[in-house]
């Protein structure tokens, strides 16, 4: 009885949508060639600068145009977690939990696209960099990176950090695109040195042609690159405002497009052959109080006005429109999906439907 309890109280909730809204195909089974047009709705050039661990750099579409072009040690897999990417470590090990030590193992064939290798020295400039001690440098966060108590190079190829005081996160910072040496170790280079272009690539794609002008970005395989063949021939970018962007997919001018609105959804659904995907991914809506300025610099106010927000209603309206069921987040660390979800909003924030306690 308590199981059927259990299935209808998530029938009565909803479906909760998958981490990822495509079908996983293996490699040998994707043709080689091809150009995959998308747009943007900005670029770095138009944001004023490319570096996304800048201020101005640190947004979805300069990420996503540069994410050919840029690999991590960890790479993100399919149910929201993270496991080391073969293409730059070989070895990712927390060492030590008091104090926190963690030891990373490089890839040695991993270079830019210039052909210099990728070493442990990168890392640790990038790391400097991104700790917040030199405000010489523009970053858009030290989160974690301001944690590291120290930071050593074993060889050209492994290093290892050490926290301050445990930090739960700690995968994050190896996330975190290494930049270069010469360039996070310059504070000029780093927040303005590449305002017109991209970085240096360390990914299967380079950026082989720049327009400005007209907006138009186009990657093709890096030359250098040492693991799998990339199986596009080119992918372009071009920035197209919201609007604009389901015409544009309608004229075959672009491959996708993501709707961020009604109208862009139900236009490009219109085109023949048009398929949506939905997922729910790892991103999400939050309202954020002030708690610094009055009222709200009284817990029971904020806890009053949090209660009292129709959290459900937020969803099915933002949600609903596009297709797909409006749910809510009940956690503020993992998604819906990912392994270690648990709704720990429960009675603080109550809902229109409250599942069994054996749930």
């Amino acid at each position: 009885m308590r199981a059927a309890q259990c299935d209808a109280a998530q029938q009565q909730r909803g479906p909760q949508l998958p981490l990822i809204g495509w079908t996983p195909v293996p490699a040998s089974d994707v043709q080689q060639g091809g150009t995959l047009n998308l747009a943007v709705l900005s670029s770095g050039t138009n944001e004023g600068n490319w570096n996304i661990s800048t201020t101005q750099g640190a947004n979805v579409p300069v990420v996503n145009m540069q994410s050919p072009l840029m690999g991590t040690p960890y790479k993100a897999t399919k149910d929201g977690s993270v496991e080391p990417d073969p293409n730059y470590a070989t070895s990712i090990e927390l060492t030590s939990e008091s104090p926190q030590t963690v030891d990373v193992k490089l890839n040695d064939k991993a270079v830019w696209e210039d052909g210099s290798p990728l070493t442990a020295n990168d890392y640790k400039a990038t790391f400097a960099a991104l700790s917040g001690k030199n405000d010489k440098f523009n970053i858009a966060s030290s989160a974690g990176f301001d944690k590291v108590a120290s930071f050593d190079v074993v060889n050209d190829y492994e290093f290892t950090f050490t926290f301050s005081a445990p930090y739960a996160d700690w995968q994050a910072l190896l996330t975190t695109p290494a930049v270069p040496a010469d360039i996070a170790s310059d504070p000029v280079k780093w927040s303005t040195g590449y305002t017109q272009k991209p970085l240096p690539s360390s990914g299967p794609f380079v950026m082989s042609k720049i327009d400005n002008s007209a907006k138009i970005y186009t990657e093709t395989p890096n030359p250098k690159w040492w693991g799998d063949k990339p199986k596009l021939d080119k992918i372009t970018w071009t920035v197209i405002d919201q609007g604009s962007q389901a015409q544009s997919f309608a004229n075959n001018e672009i491959n996708a497009v993501e709707a961020q609105d009604v109208d862009t959804y139900t236009a490009a659904l219109k085109k023949s052959g048009a398929k949506a995907l939905s997922s729910g991914g790892l991103t999400y809506s939050q309202v954020t109080f002030n708690g610094l300025q009055a009222p709200l610099d009284d817990a029971n106010v904020r806890k009053a006005i949090a209660q009292s927000i129709d959290r459900e209603l937020i969803a099915k309206t933002a949600n609903e429109p596009l297709g797909v069921k409006g749910t809510t987040d009940g956690n503020w660390i993992y998604m819906p999906g990912q392994k270690g979800y648990e709704d720990t909003v429960g009675d603080k924030l109550p809902t229109t439907w409250t599942p069994p306690r054996s749930c």
